[in-house]
């Protein structure tokens, strides 16, 4: 009975609180007790300081550790740091998995010992490279992306003279991946012999001038890029070999 009682004066009975000069403000007694430990029916009366101190407090508090914290990095980082742990994905098409795996995982075992990252290749082509280190992952993706980038016409290679034959030179534009610089494609002047402008093993940068795609055939050209200076200039066979 005395339980119900206390229960029915906390939740009818109200007391009026002033807040200095402003108008009462109604509050249940309940919260009186939770407060201040004042019986039903006192009056409190609270100053607007006392009410307003801890939020002002708090924005203090805050602004202080943004302070610090723009003290300590004004900004976000242009890059990340060399030695922050990062994975990256890419995409192949699932046919060139192969290239990247090779014979019994020759090729992907040969990256990881050459970079030493961690390479997890899935059946639709998502390959997964992880490793503490920045260099090293972008060295891998550079390979990777040398055994399954297919050339395109009008984009810049620096090549390798693979072979040399009467009529032009065939240079390696890509791991396993050459073409044919006709002799008439090797410089601006006519040129008598091809070893006179280039030798096996010369590098030389290229441009794809064209792709039969039944035969696979790639046409290259010299003498349009003698003194371009391309935007890009793939190199990958650099770092796949």
């Amino acid at each position: 009975m005395r339980r119900q009682r206390r229960r029915a004066l906390s939740t009818s009975s109200r007391s009026r609180v002033r807040c200095g000069g402003a108008a009462p403000v109604s509050i249940t007694h309940r919260t009186l007790e939770r407060t201040n430990g004042q019986t039903p029916g006192a009056e409190e009366t609270f100053s607007p300081d006392a009410l307003l101190r801890p939020t002002f407090q708090a924005r203090e508090g805050r602004l202080f550790i943004l302070g610090k914290m723009a003290e300590a990095l004004a900004g976000p980082r242009e890059e990340m740091s060399r030695y922050a742990p990062r994975i990256h994905t890419l995409r192949v098409k699932p046919d060139q998995i192969r290239e990247i795996i090779g014979p019994g995982g020759k090729t992907i075992r040969g990256i990881t010992a050459q970079t030493g990252v961690a390479i997890e290749v899935e059946d639709d082509g998502t390959v997964h490279i992880a490793s503490p280190d920045g260099i090293a992952v972008q060295k891998a993706i550079d390979i990777i992306k040398g055994l399954t980038t297919e050339p395109e016409v009008g984009e810049f290679y620096m090549g390798v003279v693979k072979r040399i034959a009467e009529f032009g030179a065939f240079v390696e534009i890509l791991p396993g991946t050459d073409g044919l610089v006709h002799i008439s494609e090797l410089d601006e002047k006519r040129v008598r012999t091809v070893t006179d402008i280039c030798k096996e093993g010369d590098e030389m940068l290229v441009k794809v001038i064209g792709i039969d795609r039944a035969t696979g055939k790639i046409r290259l050209s010299r003498r349009e890029a003698i003194g371009k200076s391309p935007e890009v200039v793939h190199n990958f066979r650099a770092v796949a070999s």
